[in-house]
């Protein structure tokens, strides 16, 4: 079974090109899924790759003038 890779908070802040404290609010919002392992919240990468695939996806909401919608959508074709 492959093993699962995850980034930390400011790994996926600098990925997605937004602000810790936004990676910080998808979390708390479930928005953004994530697993705590002591004092550290690491969130899969198979989340952010999602995440990406969504937003660049011609058909999805996200597309055009809003990227930042495929966050709050990806939700539920995650979980």
């Amino acid at each position: 079974m492959p093993r699962s890779r995850f980034l930390s908070v400011e790994e996926t802040a600098e990925t997605l090109r937004c602000s810790i404290p936004t990676v910080h609010r998808w979390i708390k919002s479930g928005a953004l899924p994530s697993v705590r392992i002591g004092a550290r919240r690491l969130i899969p990468e198979a989340v952010i790759d999602t995440l990406i695939e969504k937003a660049l996806d011609p058909g999805s909401r996200a597309s055009g003038d809003n990227p930042p919608v495929a966050f709050w959508t990806v939700d539920k074709v995650v979980r």
